[in-house]
C-alpha cells in the first residue's frame, strides 16, 4: 500500500513538473514570437550624394537596420546597421546626384549573439539633390536639437563660416562682430557659427555649456556643433578662431585663422558678400 502511494505521489509530482515546464516554454516561445511594430519613417535628400532618414522609436528594439530597395530585382539590400535603440536618424552617403532611391527601416532585437530583424517599414522614396558645378568640400554640423546641416545645401549664396570655442579668448572677443552683422545681413548671407564641441571636452565643456553661453550673451546668430569634427577637418587648422568666406559662385575667397576685427569683417562682407 505504501509503495502504491509513493508511486502515485511521484507520478503526480512529475506530471505537475512537466506541465509547469511546458507552460513556461510555451510562454517563452510566445514572447519570442511577438513581433515589434515596423518603424514609421520619413526622409529627405540632404545633398547631391546624401539622404537623411528619420524614424519613430520602436519600444523594445535593440537597434535598427537600413535597407535599400532594388525595384528591378525586387530585393532589399542591407546597407547600414544602427546599433543603438536611442538613435532614430541616420545619413546614407555615396549616392548618385539627382537620383531617386527607395529605403526601408526595420527594428531588430538581440537574441544571444544574433540580431533578429522584425517587420520592415513601408518603402520611402527620396531623391538626392542635383549636382552643382562648384568645387567646395562639403561638411555637416548639428544644431542644439541634433538636426543636421550641410554646407552644400547653402551653396549659391554668400557663406561666412567661423570656427570657435568658449574658452578661446580671441574667439569670444570677435563673436559680437559676427552677431552684429548677422542681424544686419542674415537674410543675404548664411552664417555658420560652428562651436568645436569635441575639442572643448578637454575643458569639461558640454553642449549645454555652449547653449547657456550663447543665451547669456544674447547672441542671435545660428550656432552649430561639430560633433564629428567634419567642419574642422575640412576647413580648420591648428589655430582658432578661423573665418572662411565663400562667395555666391562657390569660391573660397577668405580663409584665415586668428581673431578678426569688426572693421575687417565689415570690409570682407562688402567686398565678397553684398
Amino acid at each position: 500500500m505504501k509503495k502504491t502511494v509513493k508511486k502515485l505521489v511521484s507520478a503526480t509530482l512529475f506530471a505537475m513538473l512537466a506541465f509547469t515546464l511546458v507552460s513556461f516554454m510555451g510562454y517563452r516561445s510566445g514572447r519570442a514570437a511577438t513581433q515589434l511594430p515596423a518603424p514609421t519613417i520619413s526622409g529627405k535628400g540632404s545633398t547631391q550624394s546624401t539622404v537623411t532618414l528619420k524614424w519613430k522609436k520602436v519600444s523594445g528594439a535593440s537597434g535598427y537596420k537600413i535597407y535599400k530597395y532594388n525595384a528591378n530585382k525586387k530585393t532589399y539590400k542591407l546597407i547600414k546597421t544602427v546599433k543603438s535603440k536611442k538613435t532614430t536618424i541616420t545619413e546614407i552617403r555615396g549616392l548618385k546626384s539627382n537620383t531617386t532611391y527607395q529605403f526601408a527601416v526595420a527594428a531588430y532585437v538581440k537574441k544571444g549573439k544574433k540580431q533578429v530583424v522584425q517587420a520592415k517599414s513601408s518603402l520611402i522614396e527620396i531623391k538626392t539633390k542635383k549636382a552643382q558645378n562648384m568645387s567646395i568640400n562639403d561638411f555637416y554640423v548639428f544644431d542644439s536639437k541634433e538636426k543636421t546641416y550641410h554646407l552644400e545645401e547653402y551653396l549659391g549664396q554668400p557663406i561666412i563660416i567661423n570656427l570657435w570655442t568658449t574658452w578661446c579668448d580671441p574667439c569670444v572677443q570677435e563673436l559680437p562682430h559676427f552677431d552684429k552683422y548677422y542681424k544686419k545681413y542674415g537674410e543675404k548671407i548664411k552664417f555658420f557659427m560652428i562651436n568645436l564641441t569635441n575639442d572643448e571636452a578637454y575643458y569639461d565643456v558640454t553642449d549645454q555649456t555652449v547653449i547657456n553661453f550663447v543665451k547669456k550673451q544674447g547672441y542671435s546668430f545660428p550656432y552649430y556643433f561639430d560633433h564629428d569634427n567634419k567642419a574642422y577637418l575640412t576647413y580648420g587648422g591648428t589655430v582658432i578662431p578661423i573665418t572662411i568666406i565663400i562667395d555666391k559662385n562657390g569660391k573660397i575667397v577668405y580663409n584665415k585663422p586668428g581673431a578678426i576685427t569688426e572693421t575687417k569683417l565689415l570690409n570682407l562682407i562688402k567686398e565678397y558678400c553684398l
